[in-house]
């Protein structure tokens, strides 16, 4: 298996799980020497290639090469420091090497005050010219505000006398209007009292039209009364007497009624009266005074009609009259409306035409005095450049004053600054000669220390080889005993690949050599439980002396499994389950921390833990019997002391291993 990992230079990540990490180490190392003897392979290669077009290759005139300096010996001349008497001494050459950086990082420690401080200068000459620009803008805004309440005080004063003269104009204004509205008031009365006479006469000709009205109805309730009295008439032809007697009261009522202007209600009444002789005349023909009464109602009623509409005619005439009155008065008030806004829009538009003449004349006011004060504040401008001209002169004087003083200023602070300098390099000189001399020392220290652990490595070393030779000696010794020694191998011994004869007498199982058609991994579990029923089962693998699963031996069983079998254990419980991920075991063991897991390879002949050095046992029984007394790995003290058994010995988990006729 590790054969195939190196050949194609890959793991599983599966399968790296799977390893310790001892095995891990080990993995990476045969990983890394792999690599190295590959590059060497290639590299010789190369070199081969090479050597072979050079020898093909012609030189070309113009080719690129190196001509040495040749000595008088007629080979390359070589100087070797420190073998000329002018040549320096190391230490010497290193005491001016660190000099010169001293005197370099003092050098760069003083530029940077040096920056530091002029860009502190810098800023206090631009805070200060930031102070004197505030104060020169300070006082100029001064300035401005004084002319502007100046401005302003003389704009309150025009304004005081614009109000007051606006005040005067206002009162005879309001006099004059005072006096329209006197008038107008006057105007509203009389119009008031017309209206309310034409409103009386309206009123009375309602009136008269309501009695009009009612002498009608009072009429009509009469004729109805009348035309009652005339069905009784017809109803009782015996009383004729009766019917005289309600004839002339009708006259008399017809009379009443229609005294002043229905003349032709008289005629009818006659001819009523005339009809009624004749009706007494031709009693005895009843069908025909009949028709001729009811013609005389149709044209009563066709007459009483008549008078109806008359009388409505009249009225709608005069509601006409009423509307036409009512209009013409109306027509007349909005004339006057009319009239009253064209006198109110004319002097709206006299005063609009006073008040722009007055703008007018006071914005040509006020643009002569903006005028005054303009040339006032030029000259007060030039005053005030005169005087800032004086004062520049001034401080021109003590700026050139103050320059010289600040030269001689500088030079001092040049000459302090070097010597400054200069003892910084001495400083610095020292503090590196004295971290150069901690430096020694502490890596002679950390080189005692290497020797030591060295010293200590090699002593262990030698101890566990004195350890080996002596275990091979037992070996050889129980070999001899047991009569076994075909698979006692005196090199692999040396080598640390001992396989392990059987504890008994009887002779191993043969090994059977890896099949060329199985694959680098198990495809899934079946494939997994075929093989160690085919390969495994054969060679006891998981079975004690006496042929059955031992304790330790756990079946396909995941790592998560394992750990919560081993967790409640204490340290030194162990097992050994059958892997899914590659043909072999994982021997899992409860340590301190945690549960340490061991990849065990039984690709092979034997078995044995993963890496080229590790022992080779003949059984997977042997192997385990072998690290009870020996430590799991080479780094710590993991000693295979007490087996985990089965979580449930009526279903242990190796069952699918197993044949049905199997007796386990």
């Amino acid at each position: 298996m590790l054969q195939q990992i190196l050949r194609d230079m890959y793991i599983d990540p599966e399968l790296l799980a799977e390893l310790s990490d001892e095995q891990k180490d080990i993995l990476f190392c045969k990983m890394r020497e792999e690599q190295v003897r590959r590059w060497h392979v290639e590299e010789k290669k190369f070199e081969k290639e090479k050597k072979k077009n050079k020898k093909d290759k012609k030189k070309k005139k113009n080719d690129k090469h190196i001509d040495w300096l040749q000595g008088e010996d007629g080979k390359e001349w070589v100087w070797v420091m420190g073998e000329h008497d002018q040549d320096k001494r190391i230490s010497t050459i290193h005491e001016e090497l660190l000099h010169e950086k001293a005197i370099k990082q003092a050098h760069e420690e003083a530029k940077q005050k040096l920056a530091q401080e002029e860009e502190e200068r810098r800023k206090r000459q631009q805070e200060e010219e930031e102070q004197q620009l505030k104060l020169f803008e300070e006082q100029e805004r001064l300035a401005s505000e004084a002319a502007k309440l100046e401005e302003e005080r003389r704009k309150a004063e025009e304004r005081e006398r614009k109000l007051r003269e606006e005040q005067e104009r206002l009162a005879k204004e309001m006099e004059k209007k005072k006096e329209e509205e006197r008038i107008q008031e006057e105007e509203r009365k009389k119009e008031a009292q017309r209206r309310l006479e034409e409103e009386r006469k309206k009123k009375e000709a309602e009136k008269k039209v309501e009695e009009e009205r009612r002498k009608k109805e009072e009429r009509n309730r009469k004729l109805q009364e009348e035309r009652e009295q005339l069905e009784k008439a017809k109803k009782d032809e015996l009383k004729r007497q009766q019917e005289e007697e309600r004839a002339a009261k009708l006259k008399e009522e017809r009379l009443a009624l229609e005294k002043q202007r229905l003349e032709n209600l008289k005629k009818e009444e006659e001819e009523k009266r005339r009809k009624a002789a004749e009706e007494q005349r031709i009693a005895k023909e009843k069908a025909e005074k009949e028709k001729e009464l009811q013609r005389q109602a149709e044209e009563r009623e066709r007459k009483l009609k008549e008078e109806q509409q008359r009388l409505a005619k009249e009225k709608k005439e005069q509601e006409e009259r009423i509307k036409q009155e009512n209009e013409r008065q109306l027509k007349l008030q909005a004339e006057r409306t009319v009239k009253l806004a064209q006198e109110k829009a004319r002097l709206f538009e006299a005063e609009e035409r006073r008040r722009a003449e007055l703008e007018k004349s006071m914005k040509e006011a006020k643009k002569k005095q903006e005028q005054l004060e303009k040339e006032r504040r030029e000259k007060e401008e030039q005053a005030k450049k005169l005087q800032a001209q004086a004062k520049l002169l001034k401080e021109h004087k003590d700026v050139d004053e103050q320059q010289e003083r600040e030269e001689l200023e500088r030079r001092g602070r040049d000459a302090k600054r070097i010597e400054e300098e200069r003892q910084r390099a001495e400083e610095i000189y020292q503090k590196l000669k004295q971290e150069e001399v901690e430096m020694e020392e502490n890596n002679r220290v950390q080189i005692e220390n290497i020797w030591n652990v060295q010293l200590r490595r090699s002593k262990v070393a030698d101890k566990s080889k004195r350890e080996r030779a002596r275990w091979a000696r037992k070996e050889i010794r129980r070999s001899r005993l047991s009569g076994f020694f075909d698979n006692l191998n005196i090199e692999e011994m040396m080598k640390s690949k001992t396989i392990i004869p059987p504890s008994n007498n009887e002779p191993p199982p043969a090994f059977k050599p890896s099949e060329a058609n199985r694959p680098a991994q198990p495809a899934d579990r079946q494939a997994v439980i075929d093989w160690y029923k085919e390969v495994q089962y054969s060679k006891g693998a998981g079975l004690d002396l006496t042929k059955k699963p031992a304790k330790w031996f756990h079946g396909i069983i995941s790592r998560q499994k394992a750990e919560e079998l081993l967790e409640p254990k204490s340290i030194g419980h162990f097992l050994v389950r059958v892997s899914e991920r590659v043909w072999g075991y994982v021997l899992s063991y409860k340590d301190e921390e945690r549960v340490k897991h061991f990849l065990i390879d039984a690709s092979g002949s034997g078995y044995q833990f993963f890496g080229n050095e590790a022992m080779v046992h003949v059984s997977l029984y042997d192997l385990v019997q072998f690290h009870k007394v020996r430590p799991l790995s080479t780094a710590g003290c993991e000693l295979a002391k007490t087996p985990c058994g089965q979580e449930s010995d009526s279903q242990p988990d190796y069952q699918d291993l197993f044949d049905d006729n199997t007796s386990l």
